[in-house]
């Protein structure tokens, strides 16, 4: 019971966290500064006083109804939730624009070489011992050399480039040399946690015995 109690209160956690996370992101990205929050300016449409023909009346947009729905709340609200709101939406769309959006080529190159080797790892782990459980390959041990690798090939990407720009041709033979002994210290790792172990089980009761079986 007090394992469900956990996983519920887990979920809960993370589903505000994840919807904080994107009304701040939708905050962020509504309004330039937190002076508008705070006195929302309405559109004020200037005509010419000879202009008599009639004009077509633009719908509102979701970004439109929105503010609408934010300048009708109470000023203590826009003030004590808009404004922390909006400081950490600015944080994140400042970090993806400054960050993210700029360097986006090395970011899919290093998912692209996680996958990769999260793949291989298994692989390699399946050769070793094909009876264990694929998800078992990629244990704490093979994630942590994983993102260690990721974060490595990221960085010389991005700083061999700017630090060393005579070395760039041998960027790519240095980035494979890396992730080459990554892999032979993770297939060692998988040699040594899974050569002799026993393939995993499921054990299932019938009517007339105990029978075990293998995945």
């Amino acid at each position: 019971m007090s394992n469900k109690n956990e996983e519920i209160k887990k979920k809960v956690k993370n589903t505000v966290i994840a919807t904080t996370t994107a009304a701040s992101v939708v905050v962020g990205g509504l309004y330039s500064n937190p002076s508008e929050i705070i006195n929302p300016k309405p559109v004020v449409m200037q005509l010419d006083e000879n202009f008599d023909e009639q004009i077509e009346v633009r719908e509102k947009t979701p970004s439109d109804k929105i503010k609408d729905i934010i300048s009708g709340m109470p000023l203590a609200v826009r003030v004590g939730v808009g404004i922390p709101l909006w400081i950490v939406g600015w944080i994140i769309i400042t970090l993806i624009r400054q960050a993210v959006i700029p360097n986006i080529q090395i970011i899919l190159v290093c998912v692209l070489i996680g996958l990769l080797f999260a793949g291989t790892a298994v692989a390699i782990g399946k050769m070793i011992n094909p009876d264990v459980s694929w998800k078992r390959f990629l244990n704490k041990k093979t994630l942590i050399m994983i993102c260690l690798t990721v974060v490595l090939a990221g960085a010389l990407y991005y700083f061999i480039p700017k630090v060393m720009p005579e070395n760039v041709q041998y960027l790519h033979q240095i980035v494979i040399a890396m992730c080459s002994i990554s892999l032979a210290c993770v297939a060692a790792q998988l040699m040594h946690d899974f050569k002799s172990m026993e393939p995993d089980t499921i054990i299932a009761v019938t009517d007339d015995n105990l029978t075990i079986e293998s995945k």
